[in-house]
């Protein structure tokens, strides 16, 4: 009969495997896992063609190779096989980097039938805002990778950035939640924070006043554009010689990442710096 295991037990097992060493290259060589192995935990979305999709608990999507030297065991040590995953089984896994975004899985072990990851659990995810639904209390989440998830407020979620409340999300716009999953399943939004995408602008400064905080960028095609700095604004320059406006010099080029207001104002939100132009 299967025993439940927490995580931490999970993750350790996979570590005391990992020292002891198990036989990757052959039956009579033992070979310790190398230390860029990467560890984790995940449920079975899809099985191909030597070949494993999980679904980690960071609901992202991550494909696996498995070879003849890819080692199968249940977590009593008893070998295992390909043919005995599941979809819908939860594994924990130990792989290496392979071609391309794949990796290839060194050790899979088949997890107990009654699994089940810690819950409640936290994560933040970024992504692009989708479908927002006012009417529901819900909006669509894109990450970067992975499967759009749907996420829902209540009165307590709280807004931070560009919008104070859901009715201000706008699909295209980029935000950071931090989710709390439910024991029914959905994913409920404690904290949302937003930014639109940014306005890059790139050319040489013709003008700066310190005391406005403003820059007057003229681009290569001979634009005109006031870009202004406020007490967010990061600066980067080669050695770090300019931290903020004040350091800023005419004929410096420059590359500009900003907001664009609702009035057509730029605010710059990163400002990275060229050494000015030498005769």
């Amino acid at each position: 009969m299967w025993k439940k295991i927490a995580l931490p037990v999970v993750l350790a097992l996979l570590l005391g495997l990992a020292l002891t060493g198990i036989a990757l290259a052959s039956e009579s060589e033992d070979t310790p896992l190398p230390p860029e192995m990467r560890r984790g935990v995940g449920q079975i979305a899809a099985l191909g063609e030597s070949q494993i999709t999980l679904r980690d608990l960071r609901q992202e999507l991550v494909t696996l190779e498995v070879d003849e030297d890819t080692v199968f065991k249940s977590t009593s040590g008893e070998p295992a096989s390909f043919a005995d995953l599941e979809t819908g089984q939860w594994l924990a896994v130990a792989a290496v980097a392979g071609e391309g975004v794949s990796r290839l899985a060194r050790l899979v072990i088949l997890l107990p039938e009654d699994y089940q990851p810690p819950k409640p659990w936290v994560l933040w995810l970024r992504g692009r805002v989708e479908q927002v639904d006012a009417l529901n209390g819900s909006f669509d989440l894109q990450p970067r990778r992975g499967e759009e998830l749907t996420l829902v407020v209540d009165a307590d979620t709280r807004f931070q950035g560009q919008v104070d409340s859901l009715e201000g999300l706008t699909d295209g716009m980029l935000a950071e939640a931090a989710i709390l999953r439910l024991e029914d399943g959905t994913f409920l939004a404690l904290a949302v924070r937003t930014h639109s995408p940014l306005v890059w602008h790139a050319g040489t400064i013709s003008g700066v006043d310190p005391a406005a905080g403003s820059i007057i960028l003229e681009t290569r095609r001979g634009d005109v554009i006031t870009i202004t700095a406020t007490d967010e604004t990061r600066f980067r320059s080669r050695g770090g010689w300019v931290q903020a406006v004040e350091d800023l010099e005419v004929g410096m080029l420059i590359l500009v990442g900003a907001d664009e207001t609702a009035d057509g104002q730029y605010q710059a939100r990163l400002v990275l710096v060229g050494r000015p132009h030498r005769p």
